[in-house]
């Protein structure tokens, strides 16, 4: 049986969930009925990854600016050397670039939004609007994502959505993270330390500023909390001055360029103070370790948590209202233990691999259905 050849286009392979839950698909989709192929943008860790899967990787860059007019050549002629039997695109640039090679060469086309549409801004958004608007399925991976569409993006009719949720392989993440767990002996950390962590780009969107006041409000009361910052990225050099300027430097750890599953056992509450976030696999990945945890959010509405079922919201901008909540776990023992157990059914039952997996593999062969009559390779010029 000939493979369907599936091109996956991404603008980035660093760190993030986007590029996580892209090589989760590529590592368990069925190889018997998909031929994989990545075409990427800019470079990042996951680029040696993919290829440890012996899936082909391409880079596409442009002669002196990135989507310069060298970049566009390069790009559709390697669509059109590759061969796709359906695109796949992820991230904003990847899906505006997709949707131009959908309507040059009449390809089908899977585009998947993973953050609110308010993210984009107004240039994108007015980019967006006026791109050649082609078939297929667009997936969202949460809720709150499809519904962002509707509000900032009202020419995408909503017929052509769907909503497939990122999911994780709990039980692999609860094995990685047993087998290689570091020790608090080895960051320093004393076993009546109240640990809190959070993973995450160190960027603007992630708003860890507001973090650390909220936590500098807190320890400013009991002193025996650590705040563990797992990530990388452009902020981190002021996030640590901010640290520093609060007087929490000691007690605040940033750790760079580490998977985060060998950390989540140091974490007593896991917090995401995102401005805007989709559906963050970092926050399934804690949940699925039983983690209590707490995300903040303007309508106290999650598409993961529930407020005092599986997790505690909070709203933004109040770094006295975080800290509070904070100090709820950090004093009750019970209430973290509940929190945690519901966090960890909600991700078994809710937010698997397979359901993903199952969703993409179904959505990747509605949008070759929908294109059956029409012929490949069709170059409009």
């Amino acid at each position: 049986m000939k493979r369907t050849v599936l091109v996956h286009v991404i603008s980035n392979l660093g760190i993030g969930g986007a590029e996580a839950v892209l090589y989760q698909l590529l590592s368990r989709l069925d190889m018997k009925q998909f031929d994989h192929k990545v075409i990427y943008f800019y470079d990042g860790p996951y680029v040696q990854k993919i290829r440890d899967l012996g899936i082909p990787v391409h880079q596409v860059k442009g002669l002196f600016l990135p989507y310069d007019p060298i970049f566009l050549v390069r790009f559709f002629s390697l669509i059109k050397q590759l061969q796709p039997d359906c695109l796949h695109t992820v991230l904003w640039a990847a899906n505006l670039l997709g949707r131009l090679a959908a309507w040059k060469y009449n390809l089908p086309l899977v585009q998947a939004l993973h953050n609110n549409q308010d993210q984009n801004g107004f240039l994108r958004r007015f980019i967006d609007r006026f791109s050649p608007k082609v078939s297929g399925p667009i997936v969202a991976v949460s809720e709150g994502v499809s519904q962002s569409v509707a509000t900032y993006t009202p020419w995408v009719t909503i017929e052509r959505m769907c909503v497939i949720k990122n999911g994780i392989d709990a039980t692999e993440v609860q094995k990685r993270a047993t087998i290689e767990s570091v020790s608090r002996e080895n960051l320093g950390l004393a076993p009546d330390h109240f640990v809190i962590g959070t993973v995450g780009r160190f960027e603007p969107v992630k708003n860890y500023a507001f973090l650390l006041t909220a936590f500098a409000v807190l320890y400013d009361k009991y002193r025996k909390e650590r705040l563990v910052l797992l990530g990388q990225g452009s902020q981190e050099h002021f996030l640590r001055r901010r640290a520093y300027y609060l007087g929490i430097d000691e007690q605040v750890l940033f750790i760079t360029g580490q998977p985060a599953y060998k950390y989540y056992p140091l974490f007593d509450c896991f917090v995401m103070t995102s401005y805007k976030e989709g559906l963050s696999m970092a926050l399934l990945e804690a949940m699925s370790m039983g983690i209590p945890c707490i995300v903040t959010s303007s309508e106290l509405h999650h598409d993961v948590l529930v407020h005092e079922e599986n997790g505690l919201l909070v709203p933004p901008g109040n770094p006295q209202l975080l800290a509070d909540a904070l100090d709820r776990l950090a004093q009750d023992s019970a209430l973290r233990i509940r929190l945690g157990s519901a966090a960890k059914k909600t991700i078994e039952q809710s937010f698997t691999i397979d359901s993903m997996i199952s969703g993409y593999t179904k959505i990747y062969q509605k949008a070759i259905a929908e294109m059956s009559d029409a012929k490949p390779f069709v170059n409009r010029g």
